[in-house]
């Protein structure tokens, strides 16, 4: 600040050298015998010098302040990681201060073993960040972005609503119970022993997810997207499956007989559900 400040005044000062010197050559303003001969021989040069120090001030500055902020944005990174939810929470909070929580800033971040719980990330850029056995419970994922992001064995069990970017994500083993992902994007997402026991998952997109072996049970799975899904071994123990789209589903009938409701699904074989074609014993 000082620098820049310093800048200024070079500036201002050189404006001024140089105004003077131009009415004294041009406009015939005399300002002294001593001053005049100064202004007369010297004001272009000591323009020049002036500008060019001011320049020369202003780069430093710019690339300090740079320096700068690049320090305060990789230790506010590392504090995010902190195991400490106090430490963890106050790093979230300058980040979001600074705009660094969604402008991109944290990709690629290791937030292994973070503990996030209760904090509050809406809107928040985590792809592609490693967050594998963080804790996230009851954290505020509000349409934050967790495309590709490393969620393998993390806690989001009772998150908030998320109606989050889940594209691809890795979530396998991760506790995800009880969590609001109504309308949540986990197309693509590797859910591989997932306990999402109780989540509501109205209208997700769950196209193409690897739910092998995951917890369905007493999920609301209402008018989800399950098409192309691998649900090989889940769970749909009380399940709703109202007007879900099972289409291309890998699910066997014996699995969907554990549903609460089937009603107005469209089954594996891309019919609508029908209590009398499909009998919900033996597989698709």
């Amino acid at each position: 600040m000082k620098t820049k400040l310093f800048g200024i005044v070079l500036s201002t000062s050189a404006l001024l050298v140089g105004v003077l010197g131009y009415l004294n050559q041009h406009a015939g303003l005399r300002l002294g015998r001593f001053i005049d001969n100064v202004l007369g021989d010297f004001y272009a040069i000591v323009t020049a010098e002036l500008v060019g120090l001011a320049v020369v001030f202003y780069v430093f500055e710019v690339i300090l302040e740079a320096r700068l902020t690049g320090h305060e944005k990789n230790r506010l990174r590392m504090q995010l990681g902190s195991p400490d939810n106090l430490f963890a929470r106050e790093a979230a909070r300058l980040l979001k201060a600074h705009g660094w929580l969604t402008d991109g800033s944290l990709k690629g971040a290791n937030l292994h073993l973070a503990d996030l719980s209760e904090v509050d990330l809406q809107d928040a850029s985590l792809s592609w960040v490693d967050l594998s056995a963080a804790s996230l419970r009851a954290a505020n994922l509000y349409r934050a972005d967790l495309s590709k992001a490393n969620l393998v064995r993390a806690n989001l069990a009772m998150s908030g609503p998320i109606r989050a970017n889940l594209r691809r994500a890795f979530l396998s083993g991760s506790d995800m119970s009880w969590s609001k992902l109504f309308r949540a994007d986990l197309s693509g997402a590797y859910l591989i022993r997932t306990n999402l026991k109780g989540a509501n998952l109205f209208r997700a997109n769950l196209s193409g997810a690897n739910l092998t072996r995951a917890l369905l049970a007493r999920a609301n799975l209402r008018g989800a997207n399950l098409s192309g899904a691998n649900l090989g071994g889940a769970n749909l123990y009380q399940a709703d499956l109202t007007r879900a789209n099972l289409s291309g589903a890998r699910v066997t009938l014996k699995q969907l007989a554990q549903a609460q409701s089937l009603v107005g699904a469209i089954m594996p074989d891309g019919t609508r559900f029908d209590p009398q074609k499909h009998r919900l014993q033996g597989t698709v």
